[in-house]
């Protein structure tokens, strides 16, 4: 169990007079601009916009003479999304740049990843509950945390309180940063099909080989394109929970597969469902329970550091990481999940150790995605700059 965390009242109001101080001036006669301060920072936006511009060198020092009548400053350094404060409590990195993020809830997020912590919820995942919790576009949704990297997934209700959490599986491959697999990821199975050269005839009701090769359609021939491409994971983003079907392949009877959508509304391949049953599987979920001490868990939050050891041991290799991208639970969390599954939102949380932490995904998804279970983007090749900070 993490060291207990405690927070004093002056502590509390250093990180507020930090975080939410804010001066915004108008600029004089004909000037076409306004000014802020915040943060000892300064910021310049033209009347009537909404986007502020970091000030930096000259502009800054003379913003802070000239508007703010403040001790010019030798230079201005530009600042992450959190400014630093004189609490030396810092318990999570500074999250990505977000419009979304409440600037009153900001004191928040460092108290409530340090309480989170403090129950024994590992730091990323922590981390990222905290910055979902001041996000109020994500507020009154249940949500679940999925962390690929160290085998874990977490529920939460739609008001912020713990459910469940859960040791699970995931896909056999890493998380990749080439936006033509993190697309071919998100690819349906019929997409999956289209690529090698068949088409879904609707006359014979199967695929036919639509190239000169003349060959006969079956599905290991899509497994194997799969497992080629290494496309075999889930990728970091937000999602949501649209529906809630029934899977004989899986674990857990009736209702035991959450099906999964882009915050765009598209359909994709991955889901959340119980284990598929075959020895491999029920052997390392064996594993994972037995080294976190238990199956899921409603009562207890905390995970052993020798679960998380050992799931680092093995991250390069596949010992827990066996599905096509799919989430694979026992049965008890997914009993627990039920009653919350449908309409939640879905944190897949980044591999890497830097940049996490999930930012907005519309944008980033909306040429990515369309599906079935476990198995449309129109630009593969397109570049999109730190795909680890914008997903």
């Amino acid at each position: 169990m993490s060291k207990k965390f405690v927070i004093t009242e002056e502590e509390r109001k250093s990180i507020l007079s930090n975080y939410i101080s804010e001066q915004v001036v108008q600029g004089k006669g004909s000037d076409p601009y306004e000014y802020k301060k915040e943060g000892g920072y300064y910021y310049t936006r033209k009347k009537g916009s909404n986007k502020w511009i970091f000030a930096r060198g000259n502009a800054a020092l003379s913003i802070a003479t000239n508007i703010f009548n403040d001790k010019p400053k030798v230079k201005q350094t530009p600042v992450t999304t959190q400014t630093k404060t004189s609490t030396s409590n810092t318990y999570c990195p500074a999250f990505p740049p977000s419009a979304d993020v409440s600037k009153e809830l900001i004191p928040n997020y460092q108290i409530e990843g340090g309480k989170m912590i403090s129950i024994g919820i590992p730091q990323r995942t922590a981390c990222e509950i905290a910055y979902i919790k001041i996000r109020p576009k994500y507020s009154g949704k249940s949500f679940f945390v999925v962390d690929t990297l160290q085998n874990l997934i977490y529920l939460f209700d739609n008001k912020g309180n713990f459910v469940a959490k859960s040791p699970m599986l995931d896909g056999a491959d890493a998380q990749s940063q080439d936006l033509n697999k993190i697309a071919r990821a998100l690819w349906t199975w019929q997409q999956q099909v289209e690529s090698l050269g068949f088409k879904w005839d609707s006359k014979q009701q199967k695929y036919l080989d639509k190239t000169p090769n003349k060959r006969r359609y079956s599905h290991d021939m899509v497994y194997n394109a799969i497992d080629k491409n290494d496309t075999r994971f889930f990728p970091k983003g937000i999602y949501s929970i649209n529906a809630i079907q029934t899977d004989d392949e899986y674990a857990g009877g009736e209702n035991n597969l959450f099906t999964v959508q882009t915050l765009d509304g598209k359909r994709i391949a991955q889901a959340i469902h119980g284990f598929y049953n075959e020895a491999p599987r029920v052997e390392a979920l064996n594993q994972l329970k037995q080294k976190m001490g238990h199956s899921a868990s409603v009562k207890s939050t905390s995970v052993p550091p020798e679960f998380i050891k050992m799931v680092q041991d093995y991250n390069q290799t596949q010992k827990f990481n066996k599905s096509y991208g799919c989430i694979n639970v026992p049965v008890d969390f997914l009993n627990a999940a039920r009653p919350y599954a449908k309409g939640s939102m879905l944190f897949v949380i980044g591999e890497t150790k830097n940049n996490y932490l999930v930012q907005n995904s519309e944008t980033f998804f909306q040429k990515m995605g369309n599906g079935e279970s476990c198995s449309n983007p129109e630009s593969l090749g397109q570049e999109i700059p730190n795909i680890e900070a914008i997903a």
